[in-house]
Parts: structure tokens; sequence; C-alpha cells
């Protein structure tokens, strides 16, 4: 009895005693889980804090470049410079073409409006190319079509210059190009006025270089009449060939070819071969 009782006392003791040197770790550790819990809390709260100062201070800043952009004149045109090397070019008229785009916002410019205003404007210019100079400048630099033939009015007696583009340069000859005599025109050539397109331009050149090289037939003259989109070249033998721009310049060029013995292109005087019927050769 008095064992069990000794016994309980030594297990109750135990009890008691692993208890209290238990709940001491316990509280030692909880406490330094709490702190340290809440360290992070405020770390990640610091944190927050930090990227929202920064997200705001740079809402702040974007706001005020954007105001400042928009209500101050720092970015409007206040000068447009014309690039000299494009020699021919009419700066003042030009310049007076641009007149709308000065005072314009740079941050927001339209470029390629810019590039239409001046290309329907000169229908001689090639390419125009702008660059920004920031604040408030820009740099345009033009290039004209290139001269392609000099033109011959058979009525008047005057003599013109075409660009590639088909536009009228001047009013004067160039002995370096080729000539085409035209006929028939019903308005005088004005320089800066669109004269043909300059698909049928190519193709006059086209027809020249097949015919010396497919038929062998050189070229004493070219005779253009632009009212009925034909052109007429006049061959060493005095034969004129007829030939229609609106039609396929190979078909035509391979109908003569394959016809020219059968109708004595070479050896015979034809005044003309009409090459402009499909399918279809007349000649006189």
């Amino acid at each position: 009895m008095f064992k069990k009782k000794s016994i309980q006392r030594r297990k109750h003791f135990l009890i008691d005693s692993n208890q209290k040197k238990r709940s001491r770790p316990k509280k030692t550790r909880n406490r330094a889980l709490n702190f340290l819990a809440q360290f992070l809390l405020l770390r990640y709260f610091f944190r927050f804090l930090r990227t929202s100062f920064l997200v705001t201070l740079l809402i702040i800043s974007m706001s005020g470049f954007v105001a400042f952009a928009l209500l101050s004149p720092y970015f409007h045109i206040k000068k447009i410079t014309v690039n000299r090397e494009a020699t021919g070019v009419d700066i003042e008229a030009v310049q007076a073409t641009l007149k709308p785009f000065y005072g314009k916002n740079l941050i927001f410019l339209d470029t390629q409006h810019l590039k239409k205003t001046l290309l329907q404007n000169f229908l001689d210019f090639r390419t125009v190319e702008v660059k920004e100079q920031w604040p408030d400048q820009i740099v345009i630099t033009v290039k004209l079509s290139p001269p392609a033939f000099t033109l011959f009015d058979m009525e008047t007696a005057n003599f013109s210059t075409i660009s590639a583009d088909g536009v009228i340069l001047s009013n004067k000859s160039d002995d370096q190009l080729p000539t085409i005599k035209v006929k028939g025109l019903s308005k005088p050539l004005l320089p800066g006025t669109k004269f043909i397109e300059a698909t049928a331009l190519e193709k006059i050149k086209k027809i020249e270089a097949e015919l010396l090289a497919q038929v062998d037939t050189g070229t004493q003259e070219i005779i253009l009449l632009p009212d009925a989109q034909e052109v007429h070249f006049i061959t060493l033998r005095n034969t004129a060939l007829w030939f229609d721009l609106r039609t396929n310049i190979d078909e035509q060029i391979q109908k003569l070819k394959l016809g020219a013995k059968e109708i004595g292109l070479h050896s015979k005087p034809i005044e003309h071969v009409d090459l402009r019927i499909p399918n279809q050769l007349f000649w006189k």
C-alpha cells in the first residue's frame, strides 16, 4: 500500500516536473515565432509602402511630363529645314506648303501626312524623308524623279524635259536624253504637271530595246500620241510600227517578230505596221 502511494507520488512528481521543464521552452519558442511573424509582417508592410511610393512617384512624373508636353510650347515646331542637296527644289514654295505644320506639337507630328502633302503638291518629288530634331525642329530631304526623255511638241516646236515618273520638269531640252516627238497635244506642257504615267514611259523604253534585240530594226524616231495612248516607232527603213500602250507589249512584239518575214519587213518598202489589234497584224 505504501509502495503504491510512493509510486504514485513519484509518477505525479515526474509528470509535474516534466511539465514545468517543458513549459519554458515552449513559451520561448512561441515568443520567438510571434516576434518573427511580426517582423516579417512589418517588412512586407514597409516593402509595400516603398513599392506604392515608387509607383505613385512614377505616375506623378509621367502625368507631369504629359501635361508639360501638351500645354507647354516647348515641343511646338518652330523651324523646318529643307535639304538643299536636292537641286531644283523650290524652297520657298515648299516652305509655303508647310506653313500649316508650324506650331504643331512635334511629339504628335504625323510624318506620313506631311509626306503625303508634299508629294501631292510637288509631283516631281519622288521621295520625301522627314527627320525630327528635338525639341522643336524637323529636317526634310527631298529626292526628285530623274529626267528620262526630252519631249518635242510637233505642233508648237517647243521642247520639254520629262521625268521617269511622267512629270514635266522644265520647258528646256536636254541633249543627253533621248527625244520623243509628241503629236496631237490638247494643252501646253507645264513644269510640275503630270503628263503621262511612268508605266507608259517604261513600255516605250522596253519596245525600243526589244525591237533592236528581237526584230533587228533600229529606231530613228519615236512619236507619241498621248490622247490615243499610242506610240509609233519609225525604223531605219522609214516604216512606222504602231503600238498600243494600253495592251500587252510582249504580245505585240512577238506578233511582229513572227510576221516580219511574211510581210517583208526587212525587204519591202512598208509604210506602216499596225500591231494594236489583238491576234491580228495589219500592214500597208
